[in-house]
């Protein structure tokens, strides 16, 4: 993003002039500052309102150093900690189960219960989704006497058929197992904690969903260019750009040569430069 002209004018020399200008963070430690970036044919300004300004002459710079990487965004790491914490619910539930529970058999009840209820929700979820033409041309090529209509039609009423039986089975266990560990073990508290369990995937499950959606829709990450400037005493100066931004590119060229138009050619991509 580019910076307003007159941002920078108060802190300009007579003559000098700005190179290229944009937005950026300025890090210090754990902090960042947003504010506007300049590069004049002297040195490296950022101005923020909150800090004021720091500048960099280029008689001081040793070395930059570009490089582009991945980070989680805010939404990001929230449905992730979502799906953890969801996932971490479940395990401590079941792990409550096996000690509120005095015999194995309720522990294996509440795993079943559990499992049950799991499956029949997924398969519930998924619903049909079969590639028809390849189980079209495979059941044809087994009876060449069957239409398509009649192929599709027998193969759709089986899949169905079968999958609302596993549906409902699967709910039916998880109904029984549930009643049989209250029956078994006599604790309400161990019958709560199979649907706090149930609960926990179910977070889970949400959170591992939402994490699929965000990273479909390009959400769930930003790329951001970091750009760290070796001073020469030692100091570094870092600053998070846009990857579209080419300040570090300009940058890079204004403090070790004299500055060319920016325009004439291509700019080096992320690369390491020195001053001797």
């Amino acid at each position: 993003m580019s910076a307003p002209p007159d941002t920078f004018g108060t802190y300009l020399a007579d003559t000098e002039s700005i190179v290229d200008a944009g937005t950026g963070r300025l890090v210090d430690g754990e902090a960042s500052t947003e504010g506007e970036i300049g590069v004049t044919d002297r040195r490296l300004l950022f101005v923020s309102d909150e800090t004021g300004f720091v500048d960099v002459r280029y008689d001081q710079i040793c070395s930059i150093r570009s490089e582009s990487r991945e980070r989680l965004t805010p939404r990001g790491i929230g449905v992730r900690l979502f799906a953890v914490s969801g996932a971490l619910l479940a395990a401590l539930a079941l792990l409550l189960q096996a000690v509120v529970t005095p015999t194995g058999r309720g522990s294996l009840l509440a795993v079943v219960a559990v499992g049950g209820f799991a499956v029949a929700e997924a398969v519930r979820r998924t619903g049909v989704d079969v590639d028809w033409s390849a189980v079209v041309d495979a059941l044809r090529n087994a009876d060449p006497s069957l239409g398509d209509g009649a192929i599709r039609h027998r193969w759709e009423t089986e899949y169905v058929y079968a999958r609302v039986v596993l549906l409902i089975g699967a709910g039916v266990l998880g109904a029984l197992a549930s009643v049989g560990l209250l029956v078994v073990t006599g604790r309400p508290l161990a019958f709560a904690l199979t649907f706090v369990a149930l609960g926990g995937l179910a977070a889970a499950d949400h959170g591992v969903r939402a994490v699929r959606r965000l990273e479909r829709r390009g959400e769930g990450r930003r790329t951001v260019r970091t750009v760290t400037i070796h001073l020469v005493g030692g100091q570094d100066t870092t600053l998070h750009l846009e990857p579209t931004d080419r300040i570090d590119r300009v940058l890079s060229r204004a403090s070790t040569t004299d500055l060319p138009d920016r325009h004439d050619g291509p700019v080096p991509g992320d690369l390491e430069v020195s001053r001797s």
